[in-house]
């Protein structure tokens, strides 16, 4: 995910004019899923927790913070930013056009269809926070419940809950070869598979 090289410290009023921008809907705003771990978190960068973990070094802890799409890359949006963009406004309109996007789950063969799979697409980690990706995953696989793998940064995995035997530890085993492939270098998110139920995240699993 490409960055927007403008910084605070010299380029603050060109920030807060894409700011306004995007809160006039010139510019999309996102959730960017991060590992709580993320070294650029701090009290300044606008955050929310997707898993809460048990402490603040918790490497099961995952946060969305927030980015503005714009030409030269995204623009992570900080507290301040909010003097300019109204919270509740930016996190209905960072949700909507997830939800907006086309939906890029597809079957995997490799688990016999009984998966479903989304990789290097745009916001592929993400989606399970879009209740609308979430809802056709529900149906694709005709399932209520469903566990999701975001391993590693641009990818997901979902299958059902109650998956036979053979889809689960095959799923946990490509879950672990995706946490542990160094060739990718895409950033890790979280050694864990998410439980989701009717569209929310409901609970997590430490593999």
């Amino acid at each position: 995910m490409k960055v927007n090289p403008l910084n605070r410290t010299d380029n603050l009023e060109d920030i807060q004019a894409i700011v306004t921008k995007a809160s006039q809907g010139e510019y999309k705003v996102y959730p960017i899923v991060k590992a709580g771990t993320w070294d650029r978190l701090d009290g300044e960068i606008l955050q929310t927790t997707a898993i809460k973990g048990d402490n603040e070094g918790d490497p099961s802890k995952i946060v969305a913070v927030y980015g503005i799409d714009t030409p030269d890359g995204y623009v992570y949006l900080t507290m301040a930013d909010l003097e300019i963009y109204d919270g509740t406004k930016l996190l209905d309109d960072a949700y909507q056009n997830l939800d907006d996007l086309e939906s890029t789950l597809e079957y995997a063969e490799a688990l016999n269809n009984k998966a479903l799979i989304s990789v290097d697409s745009y916001f592929a980690s993400e989606r399970v926070f879009s209740k609308v990706e979430m809802q056709k995953a529900h149906a694709m696989l005709d399932s209520e419940d469903l566990f999701v793998s975001t391993s590693k940064y641009g990818e997901l995995m979902i299958i059902s809950q109650h998956a036979d035997k053979e889809t689960k530890d095959k799923f946990a085993y490509l879950h672990k070869y995706n946490w542990n492939d160094d060739d990718n270098p895409n950033e890790r998110i979280a050694d864990l598979v998410y439980s989701v139920k009717n569209c929310d995240i409901v609970g997590h699993i430490p593999l």
